[in-house]
C-alpha cells in the first residue's frame, strides 16, 4: 500500500468507523428506550378496577352523558370516577345510532407502525356484540369498530387486517364496559 493510500484511509477511515460505531450505538439505544417505554396498564387490573368501581363509573359516566356539553374535551377531564393511575385519558365519541362510546386509554407502546394501546370502553349500546352465528363473525361497530369482522377468541372476539398486522382484541368485562387492546 502506497503512502497515499495510507493517508487516505487514516483520513477517511477513522471518521467513517467513529461515525458508524455512534450510529450503531445509537440504534442500539433507541431499540431499548423504545422497549421499555411500554406503560400500559395489564389487562388483570384494568379488568379489577372495572369490576370493583363499576356503579360508580357507570353513575358518572351515565350523568356525564346525559348532560348538555359545550367544550366536551375539557369537560371530560371533570369526570368524577375513583382514581386509577392506569388510566392515561378519556375521549367521547359518537358510534352507531347515535350511541355515545367513551373511551379510557390505558397506556400504550412504540412509535410509528409499531405501537399498541389498551385500555376499556364503555358504550350505552346494550347489545355492543352483534353476532352473526352463521357466518362465524361478530360486529363492534358500537364500540368504534366499523367494518371490521371479529372472530371469536378466548372470551372475547379478534380482528386481525387482512393484509397487514393491525390486529385489535375485544373482551367483556362486566356489563357494557368492554377491554381493548389494539396492537398497529
Amino acid at each position: 500500500m502506497n503512502t497515499t493510500t495510507k493517508k487516505l484511509l487514516i483520513f477517511f477511515g477513522v471518521p467513517a468507523a467513529a461515525f458508524c460505531i455512534i450510529a450503531v450505538s445509537f440504534l442500539i439505544f433507541m431499540a431499548h428506550l423504545l422497549s421499555t417505554t411500554d406503560n400500559r396498564a395489564d389487562k388483570e387490573e384494568i379488568f379489577r378496577y372495572v369490576t370493583e368501581n363499576q356503579k360508580a363509573i357507570e353513575v358518572s359516566v351515565l350523568d356525564f352523558m346525559s348532560a348538555p356539553h359545550e367544550d366536551i374535551k375539557n369537560e371530560i377531564k371533570e369526570l368524577s370516577i375513583p382514581f386509577f393511575g392506569g388510566i392515561k385519558s378519556i375521549s367521547l365519541s359518537e358510534e352507531k345510532f347515535g350511541k355515545q362510546v367513551i373511551t379510557f386509554y390505558c397506556g400504550g407502546y412504540g412509535i410509528g407502525s409499531a405501537t399498541g394501546y389498551t385500555g376499556f370502553k364503555y358504550t350505552l349500546f346494550d347489545d355492543a356484540v352483534i353476532q352473526n352465528k352463521t357466518a362465524g363473525y361478530a360486529d363492534l361497530s358500537s364500540l368504534g369498530y366499523s367494518g371490521c369482522k371479529f372472530i371469536p377468541r378466548g372470551n372475547g372476539w379478534h380482528w386481525k387486517e387482512g393484509d397487514g398486522d393491525n390486529t385489535v382484541y375485544i373482551e367483556n368485562i362486566t356489563g357494557n364496559f368492554y377491554y381493548y387492546r389494539e396492537d398497529y
